[in-house]
């Protein structure tokens, strides 16, 4: 496995699983078709592999991958829900179906606390994904995101002040 591969060639998956190059074990999100299996593989073992600008391709498609099936689970789930997440008893905090993740993003998002979840199912699916991006090792990327976004709103407020 020593060829370049193209992110077009990369497979997102919708759960983690460990990596299985050298028995590294670290839960990645990307796989490799092979000619008979999909092999996990985390991106200590997949990046170096990539040709140039890859990563960041890589980090986006997951981003918005990651969203899109969050968003969809989160509608499916919260679709109808007129509560906010403190309004939930203990119990049903407990039973909710969401990754360990999530609850916890849940628990400290102030407007989780505010606002009714069925509200508030772009904001969980964005959170889920960049917490996804960074458990991974992608908190370079995120930064560097999220400058061009301030960069990109700062720009469109002084064209609007003009």
């Amino acid at each position: 496995m020593q060829n370049k591969i193209r992110t077009g060639n990369v497979l997102i998956a919708i759960n983690a699983q460990p990596c299985k190059i050298d028995n590294c074990g670290k839960d990645t999100y990307f796989a490799i078709p092979l000619q008979f299996a999909i092999l996990p593989i985390c991106p200590d073992h997949l990046f170096p592999r990539l040709y140039k600008g890859g990563q960041e391709r890589l980090w986006g498609r997951l981003g918005g991958e990651t969203y899109y099936a969050s968003k969809a689970y989160m509608e499916k789930l919260f679709g109808q829900e007129a509560r906010s997440w403190n309004e939930f008893s203990p119990e049903e905090q407990a039973a909710c179906p969401i990754a360990e993740s999530l609850r916890s993003l849940v628990q400290v998002e102030p407007e989780c606390e505010r606002h009714p979840l069925s509200s508030l199912t772009d904001l969980l699916a964005s959170l889920n994904a960049r917490s996804i991006i960074r458990a991974m090792g992608g908190q370079t990327y995120l930064d560097k995101a999220e400058k061009e976004n301030d960069e990109k709103a700062n720009k469109a407020n002084k064209d609007l002040s003009h």
